[in-house]
């Protein structure tokens, strides 16, 4: 009995301890790209020697399905990034700079430049597949503002409907930085495009990204609640997948 479970409890072991690992790794670093190339290394090769050697007659190959659990980590992370890190109060626009030290901030006497709002579409090429993709940039500058002031500040959207982006109810904005978005090189495009239309007064070297969040707690608990909701999914899948492993790879391993 407890030889029949050995596949299921040593795979589930190696889900939790992989996510914790992922957790830490992306917390430390707060760089997904590295995350995602450490995660996919060790879910693939070393999930793959953990269930050869602990987790028989379950195919090495069956670790492929938990990989994804790193994403849950990169989710976790931010969530307690979030919670432990110090939130500035009463900032303005143009009182934000490129300081490493703020992280997520509230704002005060500001404004969204709704009808600024600008698009940049590219194409990426990922393995056998193609992706259409837009991304949108808007201004966010002082309540006086005018138009020759200098501005840094850019709210950025991937969704396909950017209005719920911008709204003046979301205060809270969160940097966003080269090392934790894929699509960083496209925000500047796009702010470029906005500034050649709309004339803008701006500075490449300067720009700082945000994302606009309206209720910094509620924001966490999605991060939280995505990386519960992955990581249960894919102990479900492993345990799911492992009956027919555990019942057609006997003789293969």
């Amino acid at each position: 009995m407890i030889k029949g479970l050995q596949p299921f409890l040593f795979g589930s072991l190696f889900i939790l301890l992989f996510l914790t690992i992922t957790t830490t790794i992306s917390f430390i670093l707060m760089n997904n790209g590295l995350v995602y190339l450490i995660g996919g290394v060790l879910g693939s090769f070393g999930g793959g020697f953990f269930i050869y050697r602990f987790a028989k007659p379950i195919s090495p190959l069956t670790s492929i399905v938990i990989v994804p659990i790193m994403f849950a980590g990169i989710f976790l992370s931010e969530y307690i990034d979030i919670k432990v890190t110090k939130i500035e109060f009463n900032r303005t626009p143009s009182s934000i700079k490129l300081d490493t030290s703020i992280k997520i901030f509230e704002l005060i006497d500001y404004k969204i430049l709704t009808k600024m709002i600008s698009k940049y579409s590219f194409t990426r090429r990922e393995k056998d597949r193609v992706f259409h993709k837009t991304v949108c940039t808007i201004p966010i500058v002082n309540s006086d503002w005018v138009i020759n002031n200098q501005i840094d500040l850019f709210a950025v959207c991937e969704k396909d409907n950017c209005s719920s982006c911008f709204s003046e109810n979301q205060k809270f904005g969160k940097i966003v930085k080269l090392e934790t978005s894929d699509n960083f090189k496209s925000y500047i495009e796009s702010v470029k495009n906005g500034a050649k239309k709309n004339s803008l007064n701006i500075k490449i070297d300067k720009l700082i990204f945000v994302e606009l969040i309206e209720d910094i707690d509620q924001y966490a608990q999605k991060k939280r609640d995505s990386g519960i909701i992955i990581f249960l999914s894919l102990l479900f899948i492993w345990n799911f997948i492992s009956i027919f492993s555990f019942k057609k790879g006997k003789e293969n391993i």
